[in-house]
């Protein structure tokens, strides 16, 4: 049985017009992979995402494309 993909949120910091959300693949025996989402603000206020939605989205995102090692920053 495959194990799926855990991603956790360490924090995230504010760029000019983006926020950028820093997340780690959990792997077996703890290795922790960081990856990071940059968040156009511009984009979320247009489409009225909810602020405190964003991080789920983000990490919503990095799971669905599988976040392979070689894409570790995204942008929305």
């Amino acid at each position: 049985m495959i194990a799926k993909m855990q991603f956790v949120l360490t924090g995230f910091t504010q760029e000019v017009g983006f926020r950028v959300f820093a997340f780690a693949r959990v792997e077996a025996g703890a290795i922790r992979i960081p990856f990071t989402v940059r968040a156009d603000m511009a984009l979320v206020r247009r489409y009225a995402i909810p602020m405190q939605e964003l991080p789920l989205l983000c990490r919503g995102i990095l799971e669905i494309a599988g976040a392979p090692e070689q894409l570790r920053q995204l942008e929305l």
